[in-house]
């Protein structure tokens, strides 16, 4: 059908943030340029070559992998010792730092406005078709193999399939010297793995929701089903009209109409009340909830065919949304 990020250079993130500088503060901020490098990779050979603590440096948003990526960072500098030239022996072509300014306020997540994106496609079998709006589903950056499976067992208390499922030498080599200690062993993992574990298995009730919500809503010759690797996601063919979807949580309002009635109908099917999402035996794992657009903009959409079968797409989403997912609408939706 298409080939995306065949190389890091396919799949160009520019992150949207706006800085309040001010020479006084006590924090430097840099653009963080990385390829093929998580975030919290960079984070941690920056805090390492400063001799910081990871806390110390700041940032919006995770960004991924198989991209070339720039975002804005913040570094805790109280004694004023890291400047424009701090990092010219560190930078390299995988992971560099370029000098802003200073301001009074850490990076922290969810700071940015929004992201530019400039990806490559290949082996497009048709051209891509122009979108003003995409459904804002959650995509395959969230999921993996095993995380909404770990992240359901638990929310719903059942640490001991949670141990079976999770690969990580850690937590075997826990439960060999205490078979029974479960939670400890799952405590062995580091934080935002544990996170990620129960916010995947958020997402992946979130996506649930608007697909049974848009197939309730439109006929089905008025939509495109497409696979991913949960299940089947639904796209209507025109626009939508957008609505607040609730990412059950244990602090998450009840919606009236029809998509409160397929949440609580999913809820019920996977036997959870919000009071779940209270963890009590890892309350750091808790998860309150929110709410997500049913629909996003997407804006400066900009189509360019590069060569025989080659597309460059430029366009710009808000915060938390995600670019393969505008793919997948344009060339499958």
């Amino acid at each position: 059908m298409y080939s995306i990020k065949s190389e890091p250079a396919d799949f160009v993130v520019t992150e949207q943030i706006q800085l309040q500088l001010d020479d006084s503060g006590q924090y430097a901020y840099y653009w963080l340029r990385k390829e093929s490098y998580t975030t919290q990779r960079a984070l941690d050979r920056i805090a390492g070559f400063l001799k910081k603590k990871v806390r110390d440096v700041g940032f919006a948003g995770n960004k991924d992998k198989v991209a070339v990526t720039k975002q804005a960072v913040s570094i805790k500098d109280p004694d004023r010792r890291v400047g424009a030239k701090t990092f010219d022996s560190f930078n390299s072509d995988i992971v560099s730092l370029e000098y802003i300014g200073r301001g009074k306020k850490p990076v922290s997540l969810g700071d940015l406005d929004g992201n530019k994106f400039e990806i490559v496609l290949r082996d497009c079998e048709k051209e891509p078709r122009a979108v003003e709006q995409v459904v804002n589903y959650f995509d395959e950056q969230r999921f993996s193999r095993t995380n909404v499976e770990v992240g359901r067992a638990i929310v719903k208390g059942d640490f001991k399939k949670a141990c079976e499922l999770i690969d990580f030498d850690d937590v075997a080599q826990h439960l060999e010297k205490s078979p029974t200690d479960l939670v400890g062993a799952i405590k062995k993992i580091p934080l935002k793995v544990r996170l990620l574990f129960v916010h995947s298995y958020q997402s992946w009730l979130w996506n649930e929701a608007v697909r049974e919500y848009l197939q309730c809503k439109y006929k089905p010759e008025e939509v495109s089903i497409v696979q991913y690797s949960q299940g089947e996601l639904v796209f209507p063919k025109e626009s939508v009209e957008n609505d607040k979807v609730p990412i059950i949580g244990f602090g998450s309002e009840d919606v009236t109409g029809e998509i409160g009635r397929i949440v609580q109908d999913i809820m019920k099917k996977e036997s959870i009340t919000k009071r779940d999402f209270v963890i009590r035996s890892m309350p750091e794992l808790s998860a309150e909830g929110g709410e997500r657009d049913l629909a996003v903009a997407v804006s400066d959409l900009v189509i360019e065919k590069k060569g025989d079968k080659e597309f460059l797409l430029r366009f710009s989403l808000p915060k938390g949304s995600y670019a393969t997912m505008v793919v997948k609408q344009m060339m499958e939706g």
